[in-house]
């Protein structure tokens, strides 16, 4: 159960189910239920279809979403911070981080992508003490671990904005591959250049040939050979 569970929040989390769905799949699962998604390919939203509880399994008791008195809104908010782990301990966690004035759609977000009080004290440990909420989710949307902070920062850079870490992190620009093109002859590259030549799958192998060939001179990135190519 624990394991359907997971995949129903990560349905919703992914935006495939609404807030209705996914507890009408949750009601089912203490049901004794079966389910489904009626084409896992289909355009969204997708339609949850819930099948008759099984034989001896006792009936929740839990009233149906119709009969629950109070405003829809307040419902599914509560819902959905039930869902995604929004609870007191997450909020004074993140108080005591100093995030006291989050709105209900940030407190949302960052329980939606797993930024606890220990991702954020571990990314203000790698360097990063004045972090926003926002540039945090952007942070863990894009996998940008405190090893990934520290892993540039032994590269040599270690002083860099939250949107430039995450520029490089998105372009899959990792210390291997800044060593590698070092290793080729590009060295003191910035981080807009790494980017560049990482988007246009400029490697070593593709720097050595073009040196071979006597078409760049990596001694002068700035020079490219102009007499005829034999």
């Amino acid at each position: 159960m624990n394991e359907e569970r997971e995949q129903i929040l990560n349905m919703l989390a992914a935006g495939k189910i609404s807030v209705d769905d996914a507890q009408q799949l949750l009601e089912s699962l203490e049901k004794g239920a079966g389910w489904k998604i009626n084409s896992p390919t289909a355009p969204e939203p997708l339609r949850v279809e819930i099948a008759p509880p099984l034989k001896g399994k006792k009936q929740s008791k839990h009233r149906s979403r119709k009969s629950r008195r109070g405003p829809v809104n307040l419902i599914d908010q509560v819902l959905e911070m039930r869902i995604h782990g929004i609870d007191g301990r997450f909020v004074r966690g993140l108080h005591e981080m100093g995030f006291t004035d989050l709105t209900i759609d940030q407190l949302k977000q960052l329980g939606i992508h797993g930024v606890t009080p220990e991702y954020i004290r571990a990314i203000r440990d790698a360097g990063f003490d004045h972090i926003s909420a926002d540039e945090l989710i952007s942070f863990s949307i894009h996998d940008v671990t405190p090893e990934f902070v520290q892993e540039m920062a032994e590269a040599g850079f270690g002083d860099l904005s939250a949107e430039q870490i995450t520029g490089l992190a998105i372009h899959d620009v990792s210390s291997e591959y800044i060593h590698e093109l070092a290793g080729a002859g590009l060295k003191n590259l910035s981080v807009d250049q790494l980017i560049d030549l990482s988007i246009h799958d400029v490697d070593a192998d593709f720097l050595k040939e073009l040196v071979e060939l006597e078409l760049v001179d990596v001694d002068k990135p700035e020079h490219i050979f102009n007499h005829p190519v034999n």
